[in-house]
């Protein structure tokens, strides 16, 4: 989880970096999916079932789609 989180942080500061995506927007997301995360590994559910939902914390299509692609490979 924590490589996860990692990962996911570095590719967001990509975008706060490259991208009008704020480093507000960038720290929501993350809270959200630690909150996700720690759900999931209670509930024993997977996080293809949440790709979709913590995607939403992302504005823009083509980030969206990186987010889930980013999720799904943690999956298997």
């Amino acid at each position: 989880m924590v490589k996860l989180l990692q990962d996911i942080e570095n590719a967001l500061d990509i975008f706060v970096g490259r991208k009008c995506y704020s480093a507000k927007n960038k720290i929501l997301f993350l809270e959200g999916l630690c909150l996700i995360l720690v759900g999931d590994k209670q509930k024993g559910a997977t996080l293809v079932d949440h790709a979709i939902a913590v995607a939403v914390y992302v504005d823009d299509v083509e980030e969206k789609l990186f987010f889930k692609q980013m999720l799904k490979k943690y999956v298997t």
